[in-house]
């Protein structure tokens, strides 16, 4: 477990593998997610032949399910709204646009 300073890299390595408990590889995360040293550090830890490959519609792929959840989002809002059950304050804020 991390107390203070930095991850040592057999928690790197520990982290990557797997084989942290579920309170060890949150407060490894929760570390590397504030220090951007150790953030730099798990980065650098992955070579080329342990990235993924991914297919060149995957851009497009994601794109596409994030706007149909925003679609979906919004419909589910108007719906709400349509009940008449806001104060104006209150639908102004309904209203705001989603930021991704």
């Amino acid at each position: 477990m991390i107390k203070k300073g930095h991850l040592k890299p057999d928690r790197i390595v520990a982290l990557k593998a797997g084989v942290l408990s579920a309170e060890e590889m949150i407060v490894a995360l929760e570390h590397i997610g504030e220090c951007e040293r150790c953030a730099d550090a798990f980065a650098e830890s992955y070579c080329d032949k342990e990235l993924l490959n991914l297919s060149p519609d995957f851009e497009t792929e994601v794109f596409s399910v994030i706007e149909k959840e925003t679609i979906g989002f919004i419909r589910k809002k108007k719906a709400v709204v349509g009940k008449g059950n806001f104060t104006p304050i209150a639908l102004k804020s309904a209203l705001q646009p989603v930021s991704l």
